[in-house]
């Protein structure tokens, strides 16, 4: 933990990628397995990030399955609108449970065996 608790969540994926290289033939199908989990979680943290890091409001027309984003970026600050379907959020969130889902299974199968006693 002291190693890790300063690292975000970029920093922490290339350390995990690094160490799953170094145990990659001890894993087996596991390592497959972890790297796809990696690389989805990489993807979901991608668009969450553009998601969450904006201001929300109501979609066009009060469409319930609509909302709009709005972001300020730049400088001087630039405000820019985008309309985003519920179900994309929706997706994502389905997506970010199915990562959860995945290490939640894996991680069992990560750690090493216990030294068997004589």
């Amino acid at each position: 933990d002291a190693l890790a608790a300063p690292l975000g969540f970029r920093q922490l994926s290339q350390v995990s990628e690094s160490l799953l290289k170094l145990r990659a033939a001890e894993l087996g199908n596991y390592a497959d397995e972890l790297e796809e989990l990696l690389k989805k979680a990489v993807s979901c943290e991608k668009r969450r990030n553009t998601l969450v890091h904006s201001m929300w409001g109501f979609g066009p027309g009060l469409d319930p399955a609509m909302a709009s984003r709005v972001k300020l970026s730049g400088k001087p600050a630039v405000m820019k609108t985008e309309t985003v379907p519920l179900a994309e959020l929706r997706d994502l969130a389905e997506e970010m449970k199915a990562v959860v889902d995945g290490l939640t299974y894996i991680y069992p199968h990560l750690r090493p065996a216990a030294p068997q006693r004589t």
